[in-house]
């Protein structure tokens, strides 16, 4: 099915705004009174918006009655509320946000899927429909959208037809999931109505676990969704007036977070985020400081890994031995060689590529020795075989790079042991001429790069055959020839 837009009106923007960034703003210590999201502004765009409150996460919310303003789009933040966009069609009930900054919503009823860009306030039908789907939701690793309906069954969404495919009733103990939200490892996770709990969704066939006990009783819920970066649900329910609630999901234990005035329904909350695709950066440092030599008997080894979205863990081995989590610097001593190989990983599942410090001071390899003919005569050329070896200080093994010379390289190939030679058979020109044919360098494991070395070979113009010349001799001479007639008689 093509896609139907329809651009939603830009109004004078009053609204709610509620962003979050890296961890959560709000502790169960911290003063409720600090978080009341009834304080009106006016901006006169979403990107003002954005710019206006530098955190990384935005809560979009979609109302359908809004209080005074009607039903629209808002942005929700601390102490602000902003409508930034007019719906005057068929209401949404339920939205979730995507790895690359997607933002879908269900239509009530129908289940049809749209697509909205926040910052253009355009919606596009993608399709689907048929069920009436209670919640939305987004597993960051599969990328495939799931939605629970009110009759509690499972259905797998695809994204760019809206097509449903039902994956089953949620069976286990929850009574009804009016909640639900994917961490960033990809385990849905659903506040069940009827329970007063919180339980983990198996996504290939409906099953629940239970998680834990949320300590409130529920009346009425309205929106939520998983916060992928603060790792929390939040959610919005009515007891004796709207409350927000922080649900920790290892525990089910909800934090009241602060109030909101009871004329304002929030029917959806998709948390925005886009996918940190950038892996930790993790640097390495000596107390005391290395310089050409060591400066006292023990140096002790920190690690420190940085990430946009949180580091998880450090690991580190020596030597090639087993691999240990980081929790603490650690003392290597000056007698000793190290292979240090360390790398982090972040909350995202983004893995860093692992990092290597060698001492003492990693050498290079050789530079590649070449053996093989050099001088050709004129006619000679064809394919001739070239053995080619590299040794290592450290006797590490090493890899090598050609470059054929013509815009085009081989790519590091190998590994090979130390000094192990390999052949190739390289291509001689016929042509009278000196020939560079190509270069190589080679490098160990751990990355140290030799010099180039080259192969040049000569290719030199051939003398007249003997044939040739007494040829020439009986053209010259033609008595010479009767001569030799007479002779063989």
């Amino acid at each position: 099915m093509h896609k139907k837009s329809i651009i939603l009106s830009k109004t004078t923007i009053i609204g709610v705004i509620f962003l979050f960034s890296g961890m959560s703003l709000v502790s169960s210590s911290e003063s409720i009174s600090e978080f009341n999201f009834n304080n009106y502004i006016t901006f006169d765009s979403i990107d003002e918006v954005s710019n206006d409150f530098p955190f990384s996460t935005i809560w979009y919310l979609y109302s359908n009655y809004g209080g005074s303003e009607g039903p629209g789009f808002y942005a929700w933040g601390p102490g602000n509320i902003t409508r930034f966009g007019k719906w005057d069609g068929e209401p949404f009930y339920c939205g979730t946000w995507t790895n690359y900054g997607k933002f879908f919503c269900c239509q009530d009823d129908t289940g049809i899927l749209y697509e909205i860009n926040p910052k253009t306030l355009e919606a596009s039908i993608i399709g689907g429909g048929g069920v009436n789907l209670r919640t939305l939701s987004y597993d960051p690793i599969t990328e495939y959208l799931y939605g629970i309906d009110h009759n509690n069954y499972l259905f797998k969404i695809n994204e760019n037809t809206g097509e449903l495919d039902l994956v089953g009733s949620i069976s286990g103990g929850p009574y009804l999931i009016v909640c639900s939200g994917f961490d960033i490892n990809g385990t849905l996770y659903g506040i069940d109505l009827g329970t007063d709990s919180l339980w983990i969704i198996n996504i290939d066939t409906g099953e629940a676990t239970y998680v834990g006990a949320l300590g409130i009783s529920l009346n009425y819920v309205e929106a939520g969704d998983f916060d992928k970066v603060d790792d929390c649900i939040y959610f919005k329910m009515y007891t004796t007036s709207a409350q927000w609630y922080k649900c920790d999901k290892t525990t089910g234990a909800c934090t009241l977070i602060g109030f909101m005035d009871g004329g304002f329904s929030a029917n959806l909350n998709a948390i925005s985020y886009e996918l940190n695709m950038i892996p930790p950066i993790t640097e390495i440092s000596f107390y005391p400081p290395l310089s050409n030599n060591w400066l006292s008997e023990y140096v002790t080894v920190t690690l420190n890994a940085t990430d946009n979205t949180g580091v998880i863990d450090t690991f580190y081995r020596l030597n090639g031995e087993e691999w240990i989590k980081y929790e603490s610097p650690f003392v290597i001593s000056e007698d000793e060689n190290y292979i240090i190989e360390y790398y982090s990983y972040d909350y995202v599942g983004n893995i860093e590529e692992v990092n290597v410090y060698i001492y003492p001071e990693n050498n290079p390899p050789s530079t590649p020795k070449i053996e093989g003919k050099r001088k050709f005569k004129e006619g000679e050329g064809g394919r001739y075989p070239y053995t080619i070896h590299s040794v290592d200080p450290e006797g590490y093994d090493v890899l090598y790079l050609i470059d054929w010379l013509d815009g085009n390289t081989s790519g590091w190939f190998g590994p090979y042991r130390s000094g192990e030679k390999f052949t190739k058979n390289i291509t001689i020109p016929s042509v009278d001429g000196i020939w560079t044919l190509f270069k190589i360098k080679a490098k160990d494991i751990y990355d140290a790069e030799s010099d180039w070395a080259i192969l040049e070979i000569e290719v030199s113009r051939t003398r007249a055959s003997s044939y040739l010349r007494f040829e020439w001799l009986l053209d010259s001479f033609p008595m010479l020839e009767r001569l030799l007639t007479l002779l063989s008689l």
